[in-house]
């Protein structure tokens, strides 16, 4: 279903739904065992999916060559890039030697840091981690006892409340280590999201899944394909009002597609 492969590739509900791999993933044992090396690791490892910063940094490293090991898993395993879930550009944007200066910034910014900059962000915005848990744990339930729109529109605005606290929490976090760390570690770590974004972005236009992302994710979640507004928070506002509320079901969401697609179009072209 769309939906669900959109949802996967928001919030990695799955990872062997990432890409198109996923029936490969199911049947092939060779396949199975590199994704099952990653599950028993039990934690996240995209940059746009993990809202603590202190969590993320201090296993950065780690996270990196979790990813990289199952990238070549599943190459020897025959599989070509564009079908390999751990090839996506996102997973790994952070992990190149352009970027090391500036997580070994964050590092040394969390390790002296007096402050809890993920607590001091959460009281602002919200518990990103139990929303997304509510995810997973309802897109297993729908995955076991089958779709329905009445299933689909609880994820939807579980989704939407999700992205939200998770744009807050970003530009909370920047906010902080620019107060706690200076501006220069601060620039770093937008820069590290950007990035991230930006490589969200290439990895839906390869995938050809952007138009798909737009039409079916609800408004808040508008900076994965849009990879700008995270850090613009004028250009974020032209896309949807910060009392955005699901008056409806599928019929509200309806309406949101037609306006998010005729938008992208017209971003698209600026």
């Amino acid at each position: 279903m769309k939906f669900v492969t959109v949802i996967a590739l928001v919030f990695g509900v799955g990872l062997t739904y990432a890409a198109p791999a996923t029936s490969d993933a199911k049947t092939s044992p060779c396949l199975q065992a590199c994704v099952e090396a990653v599950a028993k690791h039990q934690r996240e490892f995209s940059l746009l999916r993990v809202a603590d910063l202190s969590h993320y940094f201090k296993n950065h490293d780690h996270a990196c060559t979790v990813i990289d090991t199952a990238k070549k898993c599943v190459e020897a395993c025959g599989s070509t890039e564009e079908k390999n879930p751990f090839a996506l550009k996102s997973l790994t944007a952070h992990c190149g030697e352009e970027s090391e200066p500036h997580v070994e910034k964050m590092k040394e910014c969390i390790n002296k840091s007096e402050t809890s900059i993920h607590d001091e962000c959460e009281k602002e915005c919200g518990n990103h981690k139990g929303a997304y848990d509510e995810i997973k744990t309802l897109s297993a339930a729908m995955d076991a006892s089958g779709h329905s729109p009445e299933k689909l529109h609880e994820i939807i605005v579980k989704t939407d409340t999700a992205c939200h606290i998770f744009k807050c929490m970003t530009r909370c976090n920047v906010n902080v280590v620019r107060r706690v760390c200076g501006k220069e570690t601060a620039d770093g770590l937008q820069g590290l999201i950007q990035l991230a974004l930006n490589a969200q972005r290439r990895d839906l236009d390869a995938q050809n899944l952007t138009m798909r992302m737009a039409a079916t994710t609800p408004p808040k979640c508008n900076y994965m394909f849009l990879p700008k507004v995270m850090f613009d928070r004028e250009n974020d506002k032209t896309l949807h009002s910060e009392d955005f509320r699901l008056k409806s079901r599928i019929e509200q969401l309806e309406a949101e597609k037609i306006v998010l697609v005729e938008k992208l179009n017209k971003l698209e072209h600026h």
